[in-house]
């Protein structure tokens, strides 16, 4: 995925010797970077392996779906496998394992861009493993931390395998946490498509929507659902407090906006958006674009052949955003008529 990229324009004559700042590749940067950034531990692996499984089906045209298995007492791990391409040995200890190196940046095809994902199971755990399927090949690689707390890969073992190309990601889970990883699977992967993925252990149940309009959908329950924008299969929290207020009052509850692969800007996490200014501009002209069209949106979910059905219609919409909205900034006197702006 292609970030918005905010180039400077900076002057430096004058200013005498610069020096470029640098990272110290130590035990406390890789902390921070693969576990002190997630806030919620578990469903941090499950988005972040999930959404990689799901890009590499996507570039590589593979229908199939990927699968997500959480762990039982009979086999206490979470396993991710995807039937994509596999990695080389050198794209394992030379790539997977270099933090920020990301074959995505171009491609707004895939939600992947900062190559951090594939190290977020150090966010739960110091040990797990990746075994790559590639042209007959079976390559088991254990990654983990060392006594000093530095990240380390070893191939564990070569063998030959019928089994189908692609990359299993299996991360140990303490009995403990096994509702912890149902948990958080559920709400990460109702925003996937639903034929790209397989859950074994739980069911997901899709968003309960009252409309949808494609780039827009409304949250049917709960009532105090914050409003989230998604963008590919992950939908992001977003500060809504930052628009402006009239905006925000809009914004802040049950609204699903849908955006483009690269439109806005993402924490490194992915637990949200980054609010710079060209997300707070994006999100503001898609909350003017929404109050815009809900006078006509609002007739046309309430048009139905008989004055029987419109009365449920209405019914149906009384609590709704798109309602509220609409009737908030419409006079109602036969026919809606503005009275009043947000700009």
């Amino acid at each position: 995925m292609q970030l918005p990229n905010q180039r400077l324009d900076v002057t430096t004559g004058g200013i005498g010797e610069t020096a470029a700042f640098k990272i110290n590749a130590s035990a406390k940067m890789f902390s921070i970077l693969g576990d002190k950034i997630y806030s919620d531990k578990p469903r941090a692996v499950v988005r972040e392996i999930s959404t990689n499984a799901y890009d590499i089906h996507i570039a590589t045209g593979q229908t199939k779906p990927f699968l997500v298995i959480l762990p039982v007492t009979q086999d206490p791990n979470l396993i991710i496998r995807d039937f994509g391409t596999g990695l080389t040995y050198d794209q394992v200890v030379n790539h997977y394992t270099t933090y920020f190196d990301s074959s995505k940046m171009e491609d707004d095809k895939q939600a992947g861009a900062l190559g951090l994902g594939s190290k977020s199971p150090f966010a739960y755990c110091d040990m797990f493993t990746v075994t790559s399927f590639q042209g007959g090949q079976k390559r088991v690689y254990m990654i983990f931390k060392d006594e000093d707390q530095m990240p380390q890969i070893t191939l564990v073992s070569t063998s030959e395998t019928d089994a189908e190309d692609g990359l299993e990601v299996r991360v140990p889970v303490a009995p403990a946490d096994f509702e912890g990883f149902k948990t958080a699977a559920c709400p990460v992967l109702k925003f996937f498509p639903e034929d790209s993925y397989r859950l074994i252990g739980a069911v997901v149940t899709p968003p309960d929507l009252s409309w949808d309009w494609g780039w827009l959908a409304e949250f049917k329950t709960p009532w105090n659902q914050r409003s989230l924008v998604q963008m590919g299969p992950v939908a992001y929290e977003v500060d809504w407090s930052l628009l402006p207020e009239a905006l925000a009052n809009i914004a802040k509850t049950r609204l699903l906006f849908r955006v483009p692969m690269g439109s806005v800007d993402i924490l490194p996490s992915r637990e949200g958006l980054s609010m710079d200014k060209h997300t707070i501009r994006y999100l503001s002209d898609l909350v003017h674009d929404f109050v815009d069209k809900s006078h006509d949106a609002l007739l046309k979910e309430i048009d139905a052949p008989t004055e029987w059905e419109q009365v449920c219609n209405i019914n149906r919409l009384k609590s709704s955003i798109l309602k509220n909205t609409a009737t908030g900034h419409y006079k109602f006197t036969g026919e809606f008529k503005p009275h009043g702006g947000l700009r």
